[in-house]
């Protein structure tokens, strides 16, 4: 967890802080995400009104659970608006800052490969604002978790028990598996540096070639073509050597990122969905013998299956926090 807080530290430092917008995306994004833990409390209501056999009942909670996805949508609208906002702030002042501090020390060309520079200017910096709404959002799906787990063991002490513990496993699960994605994931963004690096003075070297070359053609009549051709030949063959070394590299990472994708979405997500099936045998025979409603059966499926939302979120705002943070630090190094 220290490492994700130090990332969110670190992206307000580079990206700089605008209370208003920051506050509307945080307020908007805790509504949300609040009002979506409503719906289960209707559903359950309406099943309660309908074994009870009370139709006056049932378009009450009916009422309430339309009532309560209308609020969802409408915080959703705002947090809509505070990341149009905040995006505009972020994108066009760090552009600004970036254009100025190379303006003001040019020498940083001469510690940054220009393509890298190049590549954070227009492709890093637009990707902040998403840092900022991955970690807000990452922050209220764990509340969320916790605000279940409680509902769960205030329902039943040993059905929240297995509940909480069949999560908390997939969880851990989820966060070692989010923590190789990310490792790998900086290792292939380093071999795309030394690539765009050694591109970059490719097409440096040939843009010299060719107006060398046009010069030679004014003052001493040879084509150009055969003087771009023979200037460059050395210098191109030492920038491809670079960047066929990347390429072993680059290839091991991105395939053993993909291999801990697979992990994620094939054999970790299989576990919450046995724990489903486990609940709901003992559930059923609960109310077969009388010992919960069926109501109750109805609330705690569905909240375990929120449950299952809120981590594969969690872990997916996570996971991208991280892979921000790499592109954070390009900045941070420029900044």
């Amino acid at each position: 967890m220290k490492q994700y807080i130090d990332i969110f530290r670190n992206l307000l430092r580079v990206a700089g802080r605008q209370r208003r917008l920051n506050f509307l995306m945080f307020a908007s994004s805790g509504a949300y995400n609040f009002a979506g833990l409503l719906p289960p409390f209707a559903a359950a209501g309406i099943i309660k009104m309908i074994t009870e056999e009370d139709l006056t009942g049932i378009w009450i909670y009916a009422g309430m659970y339309a009532g309560f996805y209308i609020l969802y949508f409408g915080f959703l609208r705002i947090n809509y608006y505070a990341y149009l906002k905040m995006a505009e702030f972020y994108h066009i002042g760090l552009q600004e800052r970036m254009f100025k501090k190379i303006e003001q020390y040019p020498e940083l060309l001469k510690k940054v490969p220009q393509g890298r520079v190049i590549d954070t200017f227009a492709d890093d910096i637009r990707w902040v604002v998403d840092g900022v709404n991955v970690s807000v959002e990452a922050f209220f799906q764990f509340v969320r978790l916790l605000i279940i787990f409680v509902i769960f063991l205030s329902q039943d002490l040993m059905i929240g028990s297995i509940a909480v513990l069949v999560d908390v496993m997939y969880l851990l699960l989820l966060n070692d598996n989010a923590k190789e994605e990310a490792k790998r994931y900086a290792n292939t963004r380093k071999a795309e540096d030394k690539v765009i690096g050694a591109f970059t003075e490719m097409i440096n070297i040939k843009a010299e070639a060719i107006e060398e070359g046009s010069e030679r053609t004014d003052e001493f009549e040879a084509t150009s073509k055969e003087f771009v051709d023979a200037v460059g030949n050395f210098e191109m063959d030492e920038q491809w050597a670079k960047m066929e070394k990347t390429f072993p590299s680059w290839r091991r990472e991105y395939q053993k990122r993909r291999q801990a994708i697979a992990r994620r979405n094939t054999l970790w997500a299989g576990i919450p969905y046995a724990g489903k099936v486990i609940l709901y045998i003992l559930l059923a025979k609960m109310v077969i013998d009388g010992k919960m409603g069926l109501d109750v059966l109805v609330l705690i499926i569905g909240y375990f299956e929120m449950t299952i939302t809120c981590m594969d979120k969690m872990t997916t705002h996570l996971l991208a926090l991280s892979n921000y943070g790499v592109r954070v630090e390009r900045i941070r190094k420029l900044l």
